[in-house]
This record gives C-alpha cells, structure tokens and sequence, in this order.
C-alpha cells in the first residue's frame, strides 16, 4: 500500500503560494513608494 501523501503536497504547495504572493505584494509596493517619490521630485523640480 503507498504512502498517502496528499496532505503534504498541499501543505507544501499553499507554502509556495503563500511566499510567492509575500512576494508579489513586496513588489506592489516597493513600486508604489517609488512611483509616489517620483513625483514629489518632479513637483520639486517644476516649482
């Protein structure tokens, strides 16, 4: 009889979801930041 491993897979797969999605909302917003640091700068270089 194999082993039933079907529980770790999933344990496993949500693990790797789950940083991926740490990941993507890293992403998201690091690029906020710098998109809203942008444009104080340029608000800076106009005045």
């Amino acid at each position: 009889m194999p082993a039933n491993t079907l529980t770790d897979m999933i344990l496993g797969f949500s693990v790797i979801i789950g940083i991926l999605f740490l990941y993507i909302l890293s992403l998201t917003l690091r690029f906020k930041q710098e998109k809203r640091k942008a444009s104080l700068k340029n608000r800076r270089n106009i005045a």
